[in-house]
């Protein structure tokens, strides 16, 4: 009950925020790759990262270009990484890495979406910093979106070589 008193205050800053406050907004167009190890990599299709900036949030939206239909929406706090919001619920950060390649650090946060007394909707969501989304994992099921452009594909090499729990958990996606 909590939770929802928690979401509801927040979508209501949020709407005073978006509606009193200006924002940035940057689009950039993404290609989004799905896995599953009975298919391997297929592609689906070009789609908008859309990243809403005020003083006080950050609103990712992911959204099918021909059509602007939201495929996926996240609101995280501009100065608590600690939590974002999913779906309804709040995802809690439960892991961070910095990745070193040609000179730049990137770092990456993992987040946890899980609905208590819910079956098969765990899911983690990793956020590049200063890019926005750039993947998300089922925990449940063998599945994954990862969500690229030109400028960041090289993030994913980086993933690639890390042996740690951080992003492989129990499914090599790559």
């Amino acid at each position: 009950m909590k939770n929802y008193f928690q979401i509801l205050i927040f979508s209501l800053l949020a709407i005073t925020v978006s509606c009193t406050q200006n924002y940035n907004q940057t689009k950039q167009l993404v290609i989004r790759k799905s896995y599953t190890p009975f298919e391997g990599w297929t592609n689906n299709d070009s789609l908008e990262l859309i990243v809403n900036s005020s003083a006080t949030t950050i609103e990712y939206i992911i959204r099918k270009q021909a059509d602007s239909i939201d495929i996926e929406h996240f609101i995280a706090l501009e100065n608590d990484i600690t939590k974002m919001f999913y779906r309804n619920d709040t995802c809690k950060l439960i892991a961070s890495k910095q990745y070193k390649s040609d000179n730049k650090t990137l770092t990456i946060r993992k987040y946890l979406f899980d609905i208590e007394e819910d079956n098969d909707d765990e899911c983690s969501i990793f956020v590049l910093e200063n890019f926005g989304i750039i993947c998300i994992k089922s925990e449940a099921w063998p599945y994954a979106d990862v969500f690229y452009n030109s400028e960041n594909a090289y993030v994913f090499d980086e993933l690639k070589k890390d042996t740690s729990d951080f992003f492989w958990d129990y499914m090599p996606i790559f």
